[in-house]
């Protein structure tokens, strides 16, 4: 059904559900790195279906619930990210920001195989995907961590939520202007981490890759 699955015996069902987003964005970087069209032609159809089951996880106002209430995510790796309205733990805002990325680095999988229905596709839900991070997770200040869709918001400020829209090109310039008006205030808070010497790796930085 395109759901994204790496062990079968892994607690809460094996999904982990951070990869789900990241394999259209590893397969786009396999065919910058290499160059081999036989890649992004052999998970053409496997991109579909994964675009597909997202979409069935996904509301008419762009919100992605993939782990079904009071289903607890207890896997290792990047699966930060918590549906739970019992715990509210992780940061379901990096998970939908990466998703964005996905959609991007899918359509120009599309493109690349002249598939521009797909294309038009991804790119259409990019777009509402976007719109996602200023609509539901933009409080004025920074993006909110969590969200449990019944509404109720957490905000801890924490970096991921914060860094990741700005080093993909998604926030604003006023929105990273206030992110970062809220570390200077507190510089200790990021335990000092120079987060202004991140290069940016915005969607029109890897078009450039892709065009040369």
């Amino acid at each position: 059904n395109g759901k994204f699955f790496v062990n079968e015996d892994m607690l809460a069902g094996g999904d982990r559900v951070m990869n789900q987003v990241m394999y259209p964005i590893w397969i786009w970087q396999l065919y910058l790195a290499s160059g081999d069209r036989k890649v992004i032609q052999r998970h053409h159809e496997p991109l579909l279906r994964g675009l597909a089951y997202l979409e069935s996880r996904t509301n008419p106002e762009g919100i992605v619930n993939q782990v079904d209430h009071d289903d607890w995510q207890l896997s290792e790796g990047a699966d930060w990210v918590d549906w739970s309205p019992e715990r509210m733990e992780g940061s379901t805002c990096v998970y939908h920001t990466w998703y964005v990325r996905a959609l991007a680095c899918a359509a120009r999988v599309f493109k690349a195989v002249g598939d521009d229905a797909s294309f038009e596709m991804a790119d259409q839900r990019r777009r509402r995907q976007q719109a996602v991070l200023d609509t539901h997770f933009w409080n004025g200040r920074s993006f909110y961590d969590n969200l449990n869709f019944d509404g109720r918001k957490v905000d801890h400020f924490w970096s991921d939520s914060q860094i990741w829209p700005v080093a993909f090109g998604y926030a604003l310039p006023a929105q990273a202007a206030a992110i970062f008006s809220r570390i200077d205030a507190d510089r200790e808070y990021f335990e000092g981490v120079p987060l202004r010497w991140c290069p940016s790796i915005s969607d029109e930085e890897s078009n450039d890759l892709a065009r040369r």
